[in-house]
Order: structure tokens, then C-alpha cells, then sequence
């Protein structure tokens, strides 16, 4: 109401429409192009501290690929799961990108996306071989459809477990006819 709009006018505070509010490490508005170009400013300017940081001259290719895997990663998976999957693609993307990037610039393989098998090894979990990264491109529809069946008091665990018995149950029932 004028009411309010005039008390809070007065004390200072501004009522911002059609854009995008910063709070508690989201994005919150209504405006979805907005709250992408917002999200994706933040992890590009993370990404060049990472950047940085990786190509330290004290950091070992070891430590290069444990700080990837369990920082670089990870410090993105929270995005991913409190922003839509359209509104997180641009920037889980960008993500993917910069991790094949300096993996490329740092084991000096130019133009490493060129070779799909290397390209499938770097997502590959540890025990199969592969470098461990976590494509956020691909997981974080999983990530964000996770945190709102989790928001509305579904355990996402109990329903994969429910579901897979369900359809185990299904396909004696079949192979019983």
C-alpha cells in the first residue's frame, strides 16, 4: 500500500522491482534471465580466483587435481541446488568448461575437448579410472529436483529405494506370468 511504500521510503529502505535480490547465497526475484546473469557473473568472477589459485607455482598436479575435485567443484553444488536447472544451466556450463580448460592448460594436451574418450575419463568416477570431476551440468537437475523433493518432506533416498523395489516387485510379478 502508499502507506507502507511512504513509511519505508522514510526509514531509508528501497523496494526494488523486477530484478534480482542476493540472500543467503541465492538468487531470489521473478525475473529469470536476471537471476541467470546474476548467477553466472558470480561464478565467473569465482571461477578466475580459482583460476589463481590452481596455477599457484607451489601447487602440485596432485594437489591441482584434489583441489579441482573436492573445491572447485563443490563449492558450486549449493547453486545447483537452490536454482532451477534453466536458471543454473549458463553458468553450471561455464563450470564444466573452465574444469576442462585448466585440466588441458595444466597437463599441456591442447584442445582436449577435441578427444572425446579424454573428455568421458575426466567425469569418470575414481574407481573406474577416471579423474573424479562432477559434471554440474548433468547432476544439477538432480541436485535442484533433490533439495525440493527434500524441502517438502520426501526423503529423495527412501523414494530411490521405494521406487527400485517397486519395480523389482513388478518384474518377478511379470516373469511369474
Amino acid at each position: 500500500s502508499e502507506e507502507q511504500c511512504s513509511l519505508l521510503a522514510r526509514l531509508g529502505v528501497t523496494i526494488q522491482r523486477g530484478g534480482v535480490i542476493k540472500l543467503l547465497g541465492s538468487f531470489l526475484g521473478l525475473d529469470d534471465a536476471a537471476r541467470t546473469s546474476a548467477c553466472t557473473a558470480l561464478v565467473n568472477k569465482r571461477l578466475q580466483a580459482f583460476r589463481i589459485a590452481l596455477f599457484h607455482h607451489s601447487v602440485s598436479a596432485q594437489l591441482f587435481f584434489v583441489v579441482l575435485r573436492l573445491c572447485v567443484v563443490t563449492a558450486f553444488n549449493f547453486l545447483a541446488r537452490v536454482l532451477p536447472p534453466a536458471v543454473f544451466a549458463p553458468a553450471a556450463e561455464a563450470i564444466d568448461k573452465f574444469t576442462v580448460d585448466v585440466i588441458s592448460a595444466r597437463l599441456a594436451i591442447p584442445e582436449l575437448t577435441r578427444y572425446d574418450c579424454a573428455r568421458k575419463l575426466l567425469f569418470l568416477p575414481l574407481n573406474r579410472a577416471g579423474a573424479g570431476i562432477t559434471s554440474l551440468w548433468t547432476t544439477s537437475p538432480v541436485a535442484f529436483l533433490s533439495s525440493v523433493l527434500e524441502f517438502v518432506g520426501c526423503n529423495p533416498t527412501r523414494l530411490a529405494v521405494d521406487v527400485l523395489r517397486r519395480s523389482a516387485v513388478m518384474g518377478q510379478a511379470r516373469a511369474a506370468f
